[in-house]
């Protein structure tokens, strides 16, 4: 086994780096030809399996094409050093590099070009905006086509079934069964990454942040500046009632005959070492508060960041869990439903919201204000609850009447 060596991994960087775009670019080229297999000559695709091709390319192209510009961008940094020499056998010379690089160049260009002259649609922004104003037109002109659609002789619903079954004997739906659970398959493992990357990259990010840069520093400043060693008055009441308990609990035992009896002095010199316990806990527990506070103000920021700049990747996204959902058998979605509304905005539900607050506020340290809490809990399941009736009547009273029939009966 070679062993490694920083000087050849250094002189083999432009070689290394024209590999690296180019299996990038080959990888475009290849997302491009299914894409067109998918879609086939006439646009033969069913429309949700297109629109999912076209949104797991959109993402695919973007991130390839990010890798294929930085990897030739460290090639040209990489020839700024004319003595860096060519350390390897293998390595093809400057003139060979050169060639290459224009070829990859013109290759990106190409799919560009291909990209901006293909009749897709060319964001997921303007995706969104068209689902959200064109569903319900849609909706309706499909309605009035099926109200003024003129009988014939034979039912529509004989002429439907035969024309399903001539397309399920046809030649071409093997190929096209096939392209669709391709395309599903890609949109499911676009989607389930970008859920990691929602929940990995802030948790990281926070979790470095909080590591290596904030405790340090609040440690520091509340430890040396700071006289202080509650962050509020709450902090303060909880150790006084375990400094309370503590002494009570050391009467009981001198009563019980489980502690020997301690005279003043003792008793004194275990209450202080409880109190210097205590405020070293209630110290840490303040620093840390603080460290929370900016790690997941750090993480939050985080996550809009990466919610703004993936636009194309939320539209695969929500695609996705569209059609997990109303997969779903109809007593599948009443019992979610149900689940739900039951354990958010149920009967017994105000007290986890309780519980919920409480720990949220401690977890930043901010004051456990009991007012704030119950404000919350009067208000906030009140508005969830109006939301899932809203969602219910608008939007799945339309897709599926027969879900909402079920989970009446269920509710009932």
């Amino acid at each position: 086994m070679e062993k490694f060596s920083l000087w050849n991994w250094l002189t083999d960087t432009p070689n290394r780096s024209l590999a690296m775009a180019n299996q990038a670019i080959d990888r475009m080229e290849t997302l491009r030809d299914e894409y067109l297999r998918a879609r086939g000559p006439l646009g033969t695709a069913s429309g949700n399996s297109l629109e999912s091709a076209e949104d797991y390319l959109e993402v695919q192209f973007q991130q390839l094409t990010w890798i294929a510009r930085v990897r030739m961008t460290e090639f040209r940094v990489s020839r700024v050093f004319p003595r860096l020499p060519l350390g390897k056998q293998n390595v093809l010379d400057n003139a060979d590099l050169l060639i290459q690089l224009q070829k990859l160049d013109q290759r990106v260009i190409n799919l560009a070009a291909w990209r901006q002259q293909l009749d897709i649609r060319p964001n997921a922004k303007e995706r969104a905006s068209q689902e959200t104003t064109g569903s319900t037109v849609t909706q309706g002109e499909a309605r009035r086509t099926l109200a003024f659609e003129k009988t014939g002789l034979v039912p529509r619903s004989i002429t439907r079934t035969l024309d399903r079954f001539r397309r399920e004997l046809s030649p071409s739906t093997e190929a096209l069964i096939i392209q669709e659970f391709r395309i599903s398959r890609y949109q499911m493992l676009a989607s389930l990454r970008y859920l990691a990357s929602l929940v990995i990259i802030p948790w990281l990010i926070s979790f470095a942040m909080k590591t290596y840069l904030v405790c340090p520093i609040a440690t520091y400043w509340w430890n040396e500046s700071r006289a202080d060693i509650f962050l509020n008055s709450y902090q303060q009441e909880r150790a006084f009632r375990e400094m309370q308990a503590f002494q009570e609990t050391l009467y009981f035992e001198m009563l019980t005959g489980d502690l020997p009896p301690l005279d003043a002095p003792e008793l004194s010199h275990q209450l202080q070492l409880k109190g210097l316990e205590l405020a070293e806990t209630y110290n840490e527990d303040s620093i840390q508060a603080i460290t929370n506070l900016i790690g997941d103000f750090v993480a939050l920021v985080t996550l809009t960041i990466l919610l703004r700049a993936g636009s194309a990747q939320i539209a695969v996204l929500k695609s996705f869990l569209d059609e997990l959902l109303y997969s779903l058998s109809d007593a599948t979605k009443a019992f979610m439903i149900i689940l739900s509304t039951d354990v958010f905005v149920g009967f017994h539900s105000p007290h986890g919201w309780e519980v919920l607050l409480e720990l949220g506020l401690r977890h930043i340290g901010l004051p456990e204000s009991p007012n704030f809490i119950f404000l919350f809990v009067a208000t906030f399941p009140v508005v969830l609850d109006t939301v899932f009736k809203y969602w219910i009547f608008r939007y799945l009273n339309q897709i599926s009447p027969s879900a909402v029939a079920t989970y009446r009966n269920m509710n009932e």
